[in-house]
């Protein structure tokens, strides 16, 4: 059992919904005050997993720059009052440009939040449109000088890329204008259409084209190798970062499989081998929660084949790939010898290597990463 877990609290408020998310959020900023008796009373009412100790609190979204600085404080201390946080814990806050204020800043980074991370998308107005966002190129800009002028020197900042149209020249450019604000961290996320999107809606209708899986392929293999060569090396397919110690160590808890416990409306939980998940709706949260009662939407126990296909797909995502004395020592067997046909068929394609005990994808195999994955999971060993 890891000595440490993470926490993240689900922020559904937003201004306005972007055209391409599919998380759950609400436009009703009044039920700001109900939602945050919902997660105080959720934390009374979750007692804490036996032997561990917060070491990341990550506030996700939504747009969790629309709460008031106290109210992350408030949030902040019930996390120490109910589960204890270490001294050098990672308390990273989303935010969104024209949603926070110099003032809101000092007092987020005075309170003990020491990561920040933006949502700027683009930094082209005429993308931001496309994308629905609600800010512009120069909003963003405004957001991060402030900032940095609180006192964070631990910033990154998220860009969407795989848009209709896109070429590499053009994402090439995006990048460029994305370092330029000389940030810590880059989170760099393919354009995922779901269907129940106004961008999904638009798709089916034809009103919109998705890119080939060609151009998909040659953005996915510019932007590792670009990155690289900046200076910030991927440490997982989409993020990026300056040196070790700007990875943002939530995340990384995630594909490590840490465990990690969600609080909010459709917030989920990882307490191996159980998996929980809110349920996805404010007003339900909040009135179940008044009335005591746990707001559990699903929970699943994990068995070992589940388990085994989770180590896949999460140890496949990340530079440093699978750790395979840690998969033998859960699952058992010779993991060279168990999967040596399948290895060897990706092994002469250049897809994966192996070295220092762990077996993991190169940028050419990051193309395939979900075929890949599969080809692994659904392999029968002896």
């Amino acid at each position: 059992m890891p000595e440490t877990f993470g926490i993240y609290i689900h922020v559904p408020f937003c201004r306005s919904r972007c055209r391409y998310c599919d998380f759950y959020s609400t436009l009703d900023e009044t039920m700001i005050s109900r939602w945050l008796d919902g997660v105080l009373g959720e934390m009374a009412l979750t007692p804490a997993p036996e032997f561990l100790a917060v070491d990341t609190v990550y506030f996700g979204g939504g747009t969790p720059s629309l709460l008031g600085s106290r109210d992350v404080e408030r949030l902040l201390g019930a996390v120490d009052l109910h589960y204890g946080m270490g001294s050098d814990a990672e308390i990273t806050l989303e935010a969104n440009p024209g949603t926070i204020s110099s003032g809101q800043l000092k007092h987020l980074r005075a309170m003990g939040v020491n990561r920040l991370n933006f949502g700027f998308q683009s930094l082209d107005d005429r993308v931001l449109a496309f994308l629905g966002r609600g800010h512009s190129a120069a909003e963003a800009k405004k957001a991060w000088e402030m900032a940095r002028k609180a006192g964070f020197s631990n910033m990154g900042l998220d860009l969407i890329y795989g848009l209709p149209g896109q070429g590499i020249g053009e994402w090439e450019r995006e990048l460029e204008k994305g370092l330029s604000f000389e940030p810590e961290h880059l989170s760099l996320y393919m354009l995922s259409i779901e269907a129940e999107t106004p961008m999904g809606r638009d798709l089916a209708a034809g009103r919109m084209r998705a890119p080939d899986e060609g151009q998909v392929a040659d953005l996915l293999r510019f932007t590792l190798n670009f990155m690289d060569d900046q200076g910030f090396p991927w440490y997982e397919v989409s993020n990026f970062a300056a040196a070790p110690m700007y990875q943002s160590r939530h995340n990384r808890g995630y594909w490590e499989k840490k465990p990690y416990m969600g609080f909010g409306p459709a917030a989920h939980s990882w307490l191996p081998p159980v998996r929980r998940s809110n349920v996805p709706d404010l007003r339900l949260y909040a009135d179940l929660l008044r009335e005591g009662k746990v707001p559990l939407d699903m929970e699943e126990v994990l068995d070992s084949e589940a388990m085994r296909m989770e180590s896949f797909y999460l140890g496949f995502r990340t530079r440093k790939g699978l750790d395979v004395a840690a998969f033998e020592g859960t699952f058992g067997g010779d993991f060279f010898k168990d999967y040596r046909s399948v290895l060897d068929t990706f092994e002469r394609k250049g897809f994966i290597e192996h070295g220092g005990g762990f077996c993991r994808l190169t940028v050419a195999g990051m193309i395939f990463l979900d075929a890949i994955t599969s080809a692994f999971c659904c392999h029968e060993t002896d």
